[in-house]
């Protein structure tokens, strides 16, 4: 039925896999801004949609507060999203990507965007029905006919990345062949398209959970760019490391290409990497050893050691942070700040185990020194890696470097310890083991998985940077509990049925301590 925009959209976000409050209606939206894009038809617009949402408070949130939960891992009372839109006058053609890519079947996409966890879950239908003009694929990109009052009167509206014309726009606009007021590009100067370059291939990344991506060629290169649906204020975090990364010498991260930035809000709008040809997303390699009973022990271990070299690279490449007494003391409280108001929510799914929390946050506040404080990337897990079996550069591949999606771009960007990433995969691990052995639950053989794979990682990890890590210090026991409590809040807002995994690790930890 044909309706307003923004009453299209109120329908049509709720279904979206990236949207942070999944099937949650009710919002409140608004536009904050418009960037048009060049169009090569005077029948179709090319639209980029800055829409403001705003939640109604949940019955028990706090003051000021909107959602299911007043916790850090929150998405807030309010958003800003990225509508990439494009708007087709009834009977002019959709021109569709030419496919779609879901996760664990495309090379070098890093499709298994399932942060804060690995473990996918299945692709939302928009339900739409066929569209006249529609070419094959395009109606499942549709979001609904425009009333005759709503401007363009009959237009069919549809998501814009789906339609490969929006793509060559951008591509056109990042090339420099047309200026676009409001937008701030940045492009490796080793690219150098000439500006009237066709796009080639493209496909949608359709797996994604916090972002969206489509992978093109144009000029015989191939290239992925991701477009940030929830937008935030400030340098983003794959920006700066991407540019930094990009000026050194070479390390196991597809090269950053180009960025854009809305300039109103400082907002990143997207991101351009190089693809890479012929390697498989982390999660499903490893999700596939693990159910096969593959020993993964070797890949842990040279990922251990990719990581370090990593590590030495952000460490020498960007600023790192102050190690004096308020510092040390800053971030300790702030562990235990999340750690206190994480498990406000996840305390009742774990259960009654709050004099070992406190314990562990006891230990933690006793710590006066901490390792160097560097860039990390902060939200690391078999998802955000990929895997190249042949050569040139066989190995281990890093992505995604934006951090924690449901914690502040200025708490993304800081210096942080190595251990947090530690931390991550190895709960990792314990994710694709839990996957894969889904179906006979938890058992001796996956937990076998899991510690040899842990164990190898570490090694790896400390044969490079010459050092030994403790996985029983308290420094490494908070972080470690600090990212099982954030998945056991993100499984209870998102996937119920998974929060299980989360909970069960927590439990263990918990029954390995005596309380004093």
């Amino acid at each position: 039925m044909a309706a307003t925009l923004l009453d299209l959209l109120a329908d049509w976000l709720p279904h979206q896999r990236w949207y942070p409050r999944k099937g949650s209606g009710g919002a409140r939206l608004g536009v904050a801004g418009r960037i048009e894009l060049p169009s090569p038809t005077p029948d179709v617009r090319l639209l980029v949609l800055l829409v403001t949402v705003e939640f109604p408070p949940a019955e028990g949130a706090s003051p000021g507060r909107g959602g299911p939960t007043a916790s850090p891992y929150d998405a807030g009372s309010g958003l800003l999203l990225q509508i990439p839109l494009s708007l087709v006058q009834d009977g002019a053609p959709v021109l569709n990507n030419g496919g779609s890519i879901a996760a664990g079947a495309s090379s070098g996409a890093g499709a298994a965007d399932a942060s804060p966890t690995d473990a996918a879950s299945p692709a939302t239908e928009t339900g739409s029905a066929p569209v006249p003009g529609a070419t094959d694929g395009a109606s499942a990109a549709c979001i609904g006919q425009l009333a005759p009052d709503a401007g363009r009167a009959g237009a069919w509206v549809y998501d814009g990345l789906a339609d490969r014309r929006f793509i060559q726009a951008w591509l056109s606009v990042t090339a420099g062949a047309t200026g676009l007021p409001g937008v701030q590009l940045w492009r490796h100067p080793a690219w150098q398209p000439d500006g009237g370059e066709e796009l080639g291939s493209a496909a949608l990344v359709t797996s994604e959970q916090s972002n969206s991506s489509v992978i093109f060629d144009v000029g015989g290169k191939q290239l992925i760019a991701k477009f940030f649906r929830v937008l935030h204020r400030g340098q983003h975090p794959e920006v700066d490391v991407g540019r930094a990364l990009a000026a050194g010498g070479p390390v196991h991260v597809p090269a950053l290409q180009a960025a854009a930035t809305w300039t109103r809000a400082g907002a990143t709008l997207f991101v351009v990497h190089d693809f890479l040809d012929g390697a498989v997303d982390g999660w499903t390699f490893a999700l596939a050893e693990a159910g096969s009973g593959t020993d993964f022990s070797p890949h842990a271990r040279a990922l251990g050691a990719e990581l370090a070299r990593l590590h030495a690279a952000l460490r020498e490449r960007l600023p790192g942070g102050s190690g004096d007494a308020a510092a040390v003391e800053g971030f300790v409280r702030a562990i235990g700040t999340r750690l206190a108001e994480s498990w406000k929510a996840a305390g009742p799914a774990v259960g009654p185990y709050g004099d070992q929390l406190r314990e562990i946050v006891a230990q933690l506040n006793q710590i006066k020194a901490l390792p160097p404080l560097q860039r990390i990337h902060g939200d690391l897990h078999l998802g955000q890696l990929l895997f190249r079996e042949e050569e040139p550069g066989r190995g281990w591949y890093f992505l995604d470097f934006e951090g924690e999606p449901l914690r502040t771009l200025a708490e993304r960007g800081r210096p942080d310890v190595v251990q947090r990433d530690l931390a991550g995969m190895l709960r990792s691990f314990d994710y694709a083991a839990a996957q894969a052995h889904a179906g006979s639950g938890p058992g001796a053989a996956a937990a076998e998985w899991v510690e040899n794979c842990s164990l190898a990682f570490m090694e790896g990890y400390e044969d490079v940077m010459q050092a030994c890590i403790s996985r029983t210090d308290p420094l490494f026991v908070a972080l470690w509990l600090d990212k099982a409590l954030y998945e056991v809040v993100y499984e209870l807002q998102n996937r119920p049925a998974w929060v299980w995994v989360p909970v069960n690790a927590v439990r263990e930890l918990f029954h390995s301590r005596k309380v004093v």
